[in-house]
């Protein structure tokens, strides 16, 4: 959540983050780097009795990654009594994975659906293991999907992208499948778009999902169309997997334009269903 919440405020787009923290060092880390990159801490609540949720990233040069992670704190999440409702009316609500019950994820929608809120959802895999029919019954009607091809693999049982595109388009009105060296493929229901990867170096692919879907959610909200929203995320995404870490090289608007200007001969493709 934290990547993405950043990815959207280097946009330019005024954002805050609803997470538990235990109270503990790391707890102050998160604080001061949330605090340092303008995402507002205000819907954050600190636990208790659990620590702060954190990941290990086991990684190499050029390298795939192992990730490893205490979830600490982030069960009473899931449980939905830190979200305090009543101070969510954004324009737009990005949903994470955080290992929710149906039950949350449903009063997180409904929120959103009575408030009049957008819905961006980048579901988890456990939100993914019920199939596809209990999938649709939470999250049909929503304004974004975004997973990648296992995952889409995962909640289908099929392998073909196409195929998964087509069933997504029933549940969201934009549908996105990541296939990572090969490209990202995105529907609306009429059209279904394509963008190869950009000539990169990649040295950690470690965040490259959070970035893509920073810069496409960012770039719909600023009201790009999706070819640009395409553009964008892949931009974001093809930046961030030429470094190490998953944040520090996520681009702000006049870095999305110049990583677009230098690679202007990858073309977004379009046809219709």
């Amino acid at each position: 959540a934290s990547n993405v919440a950043v990815g959207l405020s280097r946009l330019g787009l005024k954002t805050g983050i609803v997470a538990v923290l235990g109270n503990d060092t790391s707890k102050q880390a998160i604080l001061d780097e949330l605090k340092r990159e303008k995402v507002s801490t205000s819907l954050l609540s600190f636990s208790k009795k659990n620590r702060t949720p954190y990941s290990v990233i086991l990684t190499g040069f050029h390298r795939d990654r192992i990730v490893l992670t205490y979830p600490g704190a982030v069960k009473e999440l899931a449980s939905g009594k830190p979200i305090n409702f009543n101070k969510i009316n954004s324009k737009w609500i990005y949903v994470s994975s955080f290992h929710s019950s149906p039950v949350v994820l449903k009063k997180i929608f409904a929120h959103a659906r009575k408030k009049g809120i957008k819905i961006a959802y980048n579901p988890g895999s456990q939100e993914l293991k019920g199939g596809l029919h209990k999938f649709s019954e939470i999250a049909k009607g929503i304004d974004v999907l975004l997973m990648n091809n296992s995952e889409a693999l995962t909640l289908t049982g099929n392998a073909d992208i196409e195929r998964n595109l087509h069933l997504l388009s029933d549940i969201a009105k934009i549908a996105v499948i990541t296939e990572g060296p090969h490209g990202v493929h995105v529907t609306d229901g009429s059209s279904i778009y394509f963008k190869k990867p950009l000539d990169v170096e990649v040295l950690d692919t470690t965040g490259a999902g959070d970035a893509f879907n920073s810069g496409f959610v960012g770039a719909l909200i600023l009201g790009k169309k999706i070819e640009g929203a395409i553009d964008w995320g892949t931009a974001n995404s093809n930046s961030v997997i030429q470094y190490l870490g998953t944040k520090n090289i996520l681009l702000d608007k006049a870095g999305i334009a110049k990583m677009l200007k230098k690679f202007k001969s990858n073309k977004t493709t379009k046809r219709k269903i």
